[in-house]
């Protein structure tokens, strides 16, 4: 399967495994992605920090993306802590991921 991903010039062939009892299809991604995206972690946690410390979007890449992983994360800090998160988005993003979840995903 070909994938397509920023640091990438051309698409990347991803590996895929079918397990032999369920049939599930699971797809080997490059290290520092999550399912379904584009951008590595990094940058997705670099676009918060920038956002929320200085009102500001990392050049170069696209502003609706940004503010779709900005507005997940902030939606899913509300959904799962309500008012009580008060360490910022940045440490929101480092807890879910600490927790395998990718906070800037809009399927809560």
């Amino acid at each position: 399967m070909l994938a397509y991903f920023d640091v990438f010039i051309e698409g990347v062939w991803l590996k895929r495994y079918r397990c032999p009892v369920c049939g599930t299809i699971i797809i080997v991604r490059p290290k520092g992605y999550f399912p379904r995206f584009q951008s590595p972690i990094a940058t997705i946690l670099r676009s918060i920090k920038l956002k929320e410390s200085k009102d500001k979007w990392i050049k170069g890449i696209s502003r609706s993306r940004q503010e779709q992983w900005f507005k997940a994360l902030r939606r899913r800090v509300v959904a799962v802590f309500g008012n009580a998160w008060s360490s910022g988005l940045a440490e929101a993003f480092k807890h879910f991921m600490a927790a395998g979840v990718a906070g800037v995903s809009r399927a809560i």
